[in-house]
């Protein structure tokens, strides 16, 4: 019957997580967490950031991109975290001038992070 609601997707814990130099990435993580079911938290990656993973489901990192290159505190999280990660379902996202060729360096970066589960 359509009239039940999923529980799993309530019960669906995100974690919206980006780094931001200028706030474009930030409206971007929010307009991201406007459209997902469940419970979402957004935060800012900074240096040295940390959060206890063991809380959420899905991580979805979103980073500016200068010079062609993601965010270092976010790339550093993925660094931190890795063991972790590879239990969640990860999503990422770029902002940026050239997002295409950023995104081949996240995927290059963590494919050898995670080559097992990591897919572009």
């Amino acid at each position: 019957m359509s009239e039940f609601l999923d529980v799993r997707r309530l019960l669906m814990r995100t974690l919206i997580l980006y780094s931001s130099k200028y706030g474009f990435t930030e409206r971007v993580a929010n307009i991201l967490a406007d459209h997902i079911d469940g419970d979402v938290v957004v935060e800012r990656c900074v240096k040295d950031y940390s959060v206890d993973l063991t809380k959420f489901d899905n991580v979805i990192m979103g980073s500016s991109i200068y010079v062609s290159k993601p965010n270092i505190a976010l790339l550093d999280f993925c660094d931190s975290y890795q063991r972790l990660l590879m239990n969640k379902k990860i999503g990422f996202f770029v902002t940026g001038g050239m997002p295409n060729e950023a995104m081949d360096v996240i995927v290059k970066k963590l494919s050898r992070k995670f080559s097992s589960t990591c897919k572009s």
